[in-house]
């Protein structure tokens, strides 16, 4: 018997040396029941984090305390939360408190039906009624307490002001700052944008060269201008530009004042055709067959190329094909033409701003815009420009397209003036001297052999 004991003592002698025997069996024991227990710990947490937050079955969703720590659910501690009999023995107390003051004289502020349940004090409500409540501590228990409502005020009290309950959300005031934009454009389409005040007076004795002009407002040429540099841009109730030098000298000889009105290229051509809100527009606008079915042309004024910038002055499509990537402002008639010959090197952009930010950062390599509004975009860089050669697989190369001002159709009469005017200048050298201040070469002058605009 001591045999087999020892033997089974000697299967838990523990391996660490020093050890007592079975003390590795107890240890096990021990360990099991401390997981029993932690296990209960969790549960009974469990069960409480479930009622307190509103996942048991009497837990209402509306109100959800919040779960404290352990130590602040205990009894005395000065963060535990108080029962529900505690509060209601809180709540008479603050009564009781004060019943006492409603028992002075001109300080009754509580009705009956808030005092506090005690017993052993008479109170007498509004109606005559007698009440018998507990005594207590500062109110004479032989009494009678008189209710005395609170005094009415000498005015009645005035409702407070109503107050909006409208939000502005950034979607509403981008909504409303939308709005108000496409009602502007929309006063701008109808009323050809309210021509600003004339850019030029009219003196008493002055003699046109052409009686008997008529024009949108009775005195005065109303001009439509886009922003295209060099040929327009508005500054305020002014122009300035290239074409507006020579409107203005045309103004001046038929004694006309003139009006600037703010256009688009969108928006130009159904200015004079549909709302006939302008006498003329400027800005470069291309003779093209389309065109003339709508508006009428004066002759022809300048010519236009295509003008490439670069750093080294590349100036045939070749130098294009191996300088590496080419920019170019979308819509120009030789959009079509250039892509076919650089494929995936050939890239657009909505306007001369956004292709010249990526010329200067080193994005492309090369630009393509019209040549004067080249001239006057990187004037103030190190880019050269130059107004391309002559190629057959680019069809504006070989056929210049010709600049001239967009009028009124049946305004037969002003147009034949303004194109009389013209062509004298062009024989006296006004147009050459006016193309010299812009620093463009003369060969952008049309010749009077081909100035007719007729089709």
């Amino acid at each position: 018997m001591d045999a087999a004991r020892a033997r089974q003592r000697a299967r838990h002698v523990p391996r660490h040396p020093g050890a007592r025997p079975g003390h590795g069996r107890d240890r096990r024991r021990l360990h099991r029941q401390r997981l029993v227990h932690r296990g209960a710990r969790r549960l009974g947490r469990l069960r409480r984090l479930l009622r307190l937050e509103g996942g048991g079955p009497r837990a209402d969703p509306r109100r959800r305390r919040r779960v404290r720590p352990e130590r602040a659910r205990q009894r005395h501690h000065p963060r535990r939360r108080r029962h529900a009999h505690e509060r209601r023995r809180a709540g008479r107390r603050h009564l009781e408190c004060r019943a006492a003051r409603s028992s002075r004289p001109g300080r009754g502020d509580l009705p009956p039906h808030r005092l506090p349940p005690l017993a052993g004090v008479v109170i007498r409500d509004r109606f005559g009624h007698d009440h018998r409540r507990r005594p207590h501590r500062g109110l004479n228990p032989s009494a009678t307490h008189q209710y005395h409502p609170p005094p009415a005020p000498a005015t009645p009290a005035q409702p407070p002001p109503r107050r909006s309950t409208s939000v502005i959300t950034t979607r509403t005031a981008i909504r409303s700052i939308s709005a108000t934009a496409a009602l502007g454009l929309a006063a701008v389409a109808l009323t050809g944008c309210a021509a600003s005040a004339t850019g030029s007076t009219v003196a008493d004795d002055c003699t046109p060269v052409h009686e008997g002009l008529t024009t949108y407002t009775d005195g005065v040429l109303t001009v439509g201008v886009p922003e295209n540099l060099p040929y327009t841009k508005t500054e305020g109730t002014d122009a300035s530009g290239l074409e507006i030098d020579l409107i203005k000298q045309i103004a001046e000889a038929e004694c006309l004042g003139v009006a600037f009105v703010p256009i688009t290229y969108a928006n130009g051509i159904p200015m004079i055709s549909e709302q006939k809100k302008t006498d003329l527009i400027s800005g470069g606008w291309y003779v093209t067959a389309e065109r003339a079915e709508q508006v009428g042309f004066t002759t022809a004024t300048l010519y236009d190329a295509m003008g490439i910038v670069s750093t080294d002055g590349a100036s045939t499509i070749d130098e294009l094909e191996t300088i590496g990537d080419v920019g170019s402002g979308a819509g120009f008639s030789w959009e079509a033409d250039v892509s076919a010959i650089l494929g995936e090197h050939f890239k657009t952009y909505p306007g001369t701003i956004e292709m010249k930010q990526d010329l200067v950062n080193g994005r492309i390599q090369a630009a393509l815009d019209g040549y004067a509004v080249a001239v006057a975009a990187y004037a103030d860089t190190d880019f050269v420009v130059e107004a391309v050669e002559p190629d057959d697989r680019v069809a504006i190369t070989t056929e210049q397209p010709r600049i001239a001002f967009p009028i009124a159709k049946e305004n037969t009469d002003l147009n034949a003036a303004i194109s009389e005017l013209i062509d004298e200048y062009r024989e006296d050298g006004t147009l050459a001297d006016i193309l010299a201040a812009y620093d463009l070469p003369a060969d952008l002058l049309v010749p009077a052999e081909d100035s007719s605009t007729d089709f």
